[in-house]
């Protein structure tokens, strides 16, 4: 029986092991993969700001661990160039290391976030918050309690509440498989790259080229899981004007879910396209997903 137990306890420890190795590896290869800054941020995704006097601004929140590369397109957009100072923010966390990415935490996010806008407002007349996803969620909640400056609007691009894969059995198989890695990139459960079910097929081309992470990095779903369970039950204390813009087919996110917890706010300009699931600015909704953008931007700072 002894034999049986040390036998048993060795394969696990064996499996452990295992798992612990195939993470250090993982590290290694991302470590590998892209050149950095001296701050440790990935070329090619840093933060950008494009200044020019302007007396409002438009700042730009990208997703959950991912970059602002896939908003760079818009500092050179001349409907939002000609009317606004442009910022393209880089939360904590993102576009670094696995390891560092293992480390997220919704509250110093959301700390970093609240400074960075509170900064910015202070020098415009007024400032538009287009989050997005992850971001999306840390406007809704800052709204919800009242925390924005008065000056700011918010635009919330396919926010992270209602998030299709926080249920009961994603959460356990996640939370299994988080006893043995803290990276996942299998495709059986869908942790592959690139992650073409994010886009349609207009949006493959950024998706191939996106410099990602490349893992499903565990911890850092679970914090998110959190927040969207936390957030959502703060939707309906949202009273000041807003608006949202999403996929009627969005992957990620449940659409009508989102659309009847944020329209119990009066103020809401909700605005549904008919394609493009979790990325329709980078795909063949891209043209009507501007012109929604900057009508409601422009009309915000103009009335």
């Amino acid at each position: 029986m002894m034999l049986l137990l040390l036998f048993l306890a060795t394969i696990v420890a064996i499996f452990f092991l295992i798992g612990k190795l195939l993470d250090i590896e993982a590290e290694r290869f991302v470590d590998q993969l892209y050149a950095r800054n001296g701050e440790g941020i990935i070329l090619g995704t840093k933060p950008i700001n494009v200044i020019s006097g302007k007396k409002s601004a438009i700042v730009f929140s990208h997703g959950f661990l991912c970059t602002p590369e896939g908003f760079y397109g818009y500092a050179k957009e001349k409907a939002l160039t000609d009317n606004f100072d442009i910022y393209l923010t880089l939360l904590p966390y993102c576009a670094r290391s696995l390891r560092l990415a293992s480390k997220f935490n919704n509250e110093i996010i959301e700390q970093y976030f609240y400074e960075k806008v509170k900064e910015i407002s202070t020098k415009y007349d007024s400032v538009v918050l287009v989050g997005y996803s992850y971001s999306g969620a840390l406007v809704s909640k800052l709204a919800a309690e009242k925390r924005l400056p008065q000056n700011c609007y918010p635009i919330l691009y396919a926010p992270g509440v209602y998030i299709k894969a926080n249920n009961l059995i994603t959460r356990i198989i996640h939370d299994t498989y988080g006893f043995w890695r803290k990276y996942c990139n299998y495709k059986a459960l869908k942790a592959s790259f690139p992650a073409y079910e994010s886009g349609d097929e207009a949006a493959r081309q950024y998706l191939e080229k996106e410099r990602s992470l490349r893992y499903r990095v565990v911890p850092a779903l679970a914090e998110m899981m959190r927040y969207d369970t936390k957030i959502r039950k703060k939707l309906s204390k949202i009273d000041c004007p807003i608006s949202v813009i999403i996929s009627k087919n969005d992957n990620r996110v449940h659409h009508d879910k989102i659309l009847k917890a944020y329209q119990k706010n009066p103020h809401c300009d909700f605005h549904t396209l008919p394609s493009g699931k979790h990325l329709p600015h980078l795909g063949k909704c891209k043209e009507k997903f501007n012109q929604i953008l900057f009508e409601t931007a422009l009309r915000f700072i103009n009335r």
